[in-house]
């Protein structure tokens, strides 16, 4: 199979079709996703075209130097899924992240393709839960939160023990080339950035993500800081780590409903020390 495959980056109507085969699968991507994860440095969208037809695709964005993440994995005809077309363009881009130097790989995969994972070397870490809120009307913002995008330096160092690798390019063009992004952020009583929030407009609803905080009370007022800034009635997806021990508490104080789509985080390679307990719903599904 992988003899009669041919690899390289997609262009942007080849983009367009993963996208759009995203879409019917459910995944829900942000609007802009289409055009703001292709434009970030270091993100490579790869399809593998059988007798020049695209068949499979994936993408990998590399955070600095050794650590990968991967998403966007779909064979787009449901009838040519296990043949191998994915598997030969999973094969040849593990291949070429190692020659780039990439050691720790990351993944959030559907729960139901994890021993597909786990047999190109990925291990579990912990399980990304998806939940909605939907927005009342009567969401304040609290006095010490504020609404725009902090500087972007300032935004890598606070994201850094969050993240396997400091990640500023990404925040470079994630942050602002997307029309639809509402922030909140929290400052300590030193004027330091403690807590932040963002959300995107999705095919359906938000996004929401990334939400760090120190506690269930700041990921509260963060997430009503977002909330306060879309219509009434609107739906706000979050992905929450049920390796954060405060998750729970967080989906029963914020009143949110299960929205039964799971992705397992797994890594290939040394697992990264995170400080999970501060993540209380993860950046992107697709970029980490």
């Amino acid at each position: 199979m992988k003899e009669e495959l041919v690899f390289r980056e997609a262009n942007q109507d080849e983009i367009s079709l993963l996208f759009n085969g995203i879409i019917k699968e459910g995944w829900n991507p942000g609007i802009h996703d289409i055009h703001t994860y292709p434009d970030c440095t270091n993100t490579h969208f790869a399809v593998a075209l059988h007798q020049d037809q695209p068949v499979s695709f994936a993408s990998y964005i590399i955070y600095q130097q050794k650590y990968a993440f991967a998403g966007c994995y779909l064979v787009l005809n449901p009838e040519q899924r296990g043949q191998g077309f994915g598997l030969a363009l999973t094969n040849h881009l593990l291949d070429e992240m190692k020659q780039k130097g990439v050691k720790v790989i990351g993944i959030d995969g559907v729960v139901a393709q994890r021993d597909n994972y786990a047999k190109k070397g990925f291990v579990d870490a912990y399980l990304h839960r998806q939940f909605y809120y939907q927005v009342q009307g009567h969401e304040s913002i609290d006095e010490n939160v504020s609404l725009t995008c902090p500087e972007i330096d300032t935004l890598t160092a606070f994201e850094a023990p969050f993240v396997p690798e400091p990640r500023s390019a990404f925040w470079q063009t994630w942050a602002v080339n997307d029309p639809s992004k509402k922030f909140a952020c929290i400052h300590d009583s030193y004027g330091e950035l403690s807590g932040f929030a963002c959300l995107r407009k999705a095919v359906n609803g938000y996004r929401v993500g990334p939400i760090y905080a120190e506690g269930v009370d700041e990921a509260i007022e963060l997430l009503h800081g977002l909330a306060a800034q879309v219509p009434v009635e609107s739906i706000l997806y979050i992905d929450i780590p049920e390796g954060n021990p405060a998750g729970s508490h967080f989906i029963h104080q914020a009143e949110l409903t299960e929205n039964q789509f799971d992705c397992m985080r797994m890594y290939k390679g040394k697992q990264p020390q995170l400080n999970v307990k501060g993540i209380f719903g993860v950046c992107t599904l697709e970029m980490g």
